[in-house]
């Protein structure tokens, strides 16, 4: 026999739903664009879902309403177009409480999804790695265990009170503890993976090479940008959320200097606090980089909303202060934008990433700055231990290099990091300078 948790695994929006009323709402003192831009937004996440958006339904809201966020006029209007236009399912572009989605449900006989639920839908589609999975597991059960109730209600009739407890209320105890044993399950073992990242990423930081995490909002072309500087051969999509799990890669600079980027899942417009708390460890990338590259959509209509949307989530992660370079990408899409430094802006360059302007200055950029932020140091390495020299050459830049009758000499330019790893080499213990700018 089959049991409610069951019948609670995610649904293939893909195979099943096929036309979509996608409704915005518009309350308090947003401005009338701003909403109707969110909504653009929504409807390209249905699309992502694989549903079709059948129609598009806006409501001006004076006060949000308690049992179903939208005035009773609007729920009866939507049902009638519901009914006439056949459709399957409802996402409406808010946060709705679970009494307000099982009322919905219960006013339109369809399935009611928010904004939110549609995300973590999208996320578990594409989620492709373990790690990926059971991020998105933990956010969708986290999501769903308040809203369990209006899966067993019609079964919870009998009354309450001791001797009188009906077998959904039973049934739904049961889905609870299971989901609760199941998210101390993930928990547990994402905090092991977790702790795998800290380590490699502690062995990363005694290496000495710096490590830079691409940021931005989703589809700003973060995945697109990575190939290009490293040939990564990421799926790279013009579409929402087309990669969800990390990639790390090695990049040498024109100064020949090493450094790894850091590919990060999209951000966007209210990210769901679910999946901020799930992707946690992927999401330490970010706060444990050197520098962040921030991924701008330089085509788009809502480029500077977007940018306020990044930073607010890399103030959510305590990563709002790091150092940060800004690329406005697909440049190749948008008018006024010449290739290379934006006068403008500090550290910011306008780029295609898909056919490359303004790469090569992004990359001097690059160079130049972990220059001005290295020490110089000067290594004295013998030759029976020239594998040294080689790994010193790897991870800074030489300015200077001279044999001695025993010893190989390299002036270096590097991370801190590189000068304590390899201390036991330098030359009477003396940095030569450091600059700070």
């Amino acid at each position: 026999m089959r049991t409610g948790i069951v019948e609670q695994q995610p649904i293939d929006l893909v195979k099943i739903i096929e036309k979509a009323v996608v409704i915005g709402v518009r309350s308090g003192r947003q401005q009338r664009a701003e909403a109707e831009q969110s909504l653009d937004e929504l409807c390209a996440l249905v699309r992502a879902a694989g549903a079709v958006v059948s129609e598009r339904v806006f409501c001006d809201l004076d006060q949000i309403r308690a049992g179903t966020y939208i005035g009773s006029g609007k729920v009866d209007s939507i049902a009638e177009l519901i009914t006439s236009e056949q459709i399957d399912i409802a996402v409406l572009d808010v946060t709705l409480s679970p009494p307000q989605q099982r009322n919905l449900e219960n006013a339109w006989n369809i399935r009611v999804i928010d904004r939110t639920g549609i995300i973590l839908d999208i996320f578990a589609e594409r989620a492709a790695t373990r790690e990926g999975k059971l991020q998105v597991e933990l956010a969708q059960l986290e999501y769903r265990l308040p809203r369990l109730t209006r899966m067993w209600e019609h079964l919870s009739r009998l009354g309450a009170g001791i001797g009188t407890r009906g077998p959904g209320e039973t049934q739904l105890e049961v889905d609870r503890r299971r989901i609760r044993s199941r998210l101390d399950k993930l928990r547990s073992e994402l905090s092991k993976i977790e702790k795998r990242r800290r380590l490699h990423r502690r062995g990363r930081k005694k290496s000495g090479i710096p490590t830079i995490a691409i940021v931005g909002y989703t589809n700003a072309g973060k995945s697109t940008l990575l190939n290009t500087l490293t040939g990564a051969g990421v799926t790279a999509k013009d579409q929402l959320f087309a990669t969800l799990d990390p990639t790390l890669r090695q990049l040498n600079l024109p100064s020949q200097k090493t450094v790894i980027l850091s590919d990060t899942v999209g951000f966007i417009s209210r990210l769901p606090h679910e999946l901020v708390a799930a992707f946690h460890a992927t999401l330490e990338e970010v706060t444990e980089a050197d520098l962040l590259l921030h991924v701008v959509d330089s085509a788009g209509d809502r480029m500077q909303e977007q940018i306020t949307d990044v930073l607010s989530v890399l103030k959510q992660l305590d990563a709002d202060r790091k150092p940060m370079f800004t690329v406005y990408n697909k440049i190749d899409r948008a008018e006024g934008w010449t290739p290379g430094i934006v006068p403008c802006g500090e550290n910011a360059y306008a780029v295609s990433a898909l056919n490359g302007d303004g790469i090569p200055e992004l990359l001097a950029g690059l160079a130049e700055y972990m220059s001005r932020h290295a020490v110089e140091t000067v290594f004295r390495i013998p030759y029976t231990e020239s594998s040294i020299a080689s790994q010193i050459r790897k991870h800074g830049e030489v300015l200077d290099e001279s044999f001695e009758a025993r010893d190989i000499l390299l002036t270096i330019r590097a991370e801190s990091a590189v000068i304590n790893k390899f201390r036991d080499y330098l030359d009477d213990g003396d940095m030569i300078s450091q600059d700070n700018e």
